[in-house]
């Protein structure tokens, strides 16, 4: 019934949308599958099935306005959330303006949909950059220009973000982008103040290389950022407030064309990555390595196989483990 009623409140909310504005596009996704993970039975089930869903609203006011509506429901929650608000003003060619809770444009995956990702999940790493509280979306204001063909003369993208959450936390993001051929080279940086009875000042920056000629990419990336949840916690036990994590990961895809009466391609997927949570005790690090494989239908329809194997070292381990190991089959259907 729960369900049922979320339902009814997103029809009754897209339905006025839909005839109030003439220009409405919808997109998204569904997506089933099974996840295996590689632990014991006392931590958690050993395997889970699932389903999850994205339903997207692009509303054109006019020429120079736009607003989105992102909807997100999935088999855990069992329910569904408006995940996205957001208006953009197009006024200037060069200069962009989006209001609303945005997805900050911090890291390579943070600039791509979920849903057009080559891994099923998100990578370990950025993973752990969202949990301290960098790759996640924000209420912001944000200034940005995507680079287009036509501008060859300013070969640059850049996005700069201004965020404030209901958690005290406020800050500002900076991405440019050089685009030159089939690369694209970027840094990032970004600032968090975080208030409340113990508040920090947090740094974190990011750099990558992307090679991307058609059907084809290979992204090389690095982060170095301030751990703020173990930067928290020592606060508390009065000790050092300057720990940073630091990572890198390397990901290659290509799309092999076949044409033939039902698998239209294959995509091998590889990912290799690293990520120590306290730069000075590097020895205690986790190691990921994901093959992957999309197999394509159509251009919008693929069953997606992931191995993703994590290779943890820590205080407690002199050896590496593999909990938490996990292997996904997932269909998807984009639209």
């Amino acid at each position: 019934m729960k369900k049922s009623i979320q339902f009814l409140l997103i029809i009754f909310i897209l339905i006025p949308v839909y005839k109030l504005f003439s220009q409405v596009e919808f997109t998204g996704y569904g997506a089933t599958g099974i996840q295996l993970f590689e632990r014991p039975i006392a931590i958690g089930v050993s395997q889970e099935v699932y389903f999850e869903g994205k339903l997207q609203s692009d509303i054109k006011v006019n020429k120079d306005i736009e607003a989105q509506l992102d909807f997100r429901g999935n088999s855990f929650d069992e329910s569904v959330t408006l995940r996205e608000f957001s208006a953009k003003f197009g006024y200037w060619e060069r200069m962009k303006i989006e209001i609303g809770n945005l997805k900050q444009p911090f890291g390579i995956e943070q600039m791509v949909s979920d849903e057009d990702l080559e891994l099923v999940d998100e990578s370990f790493i950025n993973q752990q950059v969202s949990d301290f509280g960098y790759a996640e979306r924000s209420i912001s204001i944000m200034l940005y220009s995507k680079y287009k063909d036509e501008y060859k003369n300013f070969p640059f993208s850049y996005y700069f973000s201004l965020f404030k959450n209901n958690s005290l936390t406020s800050g500002v993001y900076a991405r440019l982008s050089y685009h030159y051929n089939d690369f694209i080279y970027s840094i990032n940086y970004s600032f968090h103040s975080i208030g409340g009875d113990y508040p920090v000042k947090a740094n974190a920056f990011c750099g990558d290389i992307t090679f991307n000629p058609k059907d084809t990419k290979i992204s090389v990336e690095a982060f170095y950022v301030k751990n703020t949840e173990a930067t928290l916690q020592n606060i508390v036990l009065n000790g050092d407030e300057n720990i940073f994590a630091a990572g890198a990961k390397l990901l290659a895809a290509k799309i092999f064309d076949l044409e033939g009466k039902i698998i239209k391609g294959l995509e091998p997927v590889f990912l290799l990555g690293y990520f120590a949570p306290d730069f000075d005790e590097r020895e205690f690090h986790t190691i990921q390595l994901v093959p992957g494989l999309n197999i394509y239908f159509h251009d919008d329809v693929r069953l997606r196989l992931n191995y993703s194997r994590l290779l943890t070292k820590n205080r407690f381990n002199e050896k590496y483990s593999s909990l938490n190991s996990l292997g996904i089959l997932e269909l998807q259907v984009r639209f």
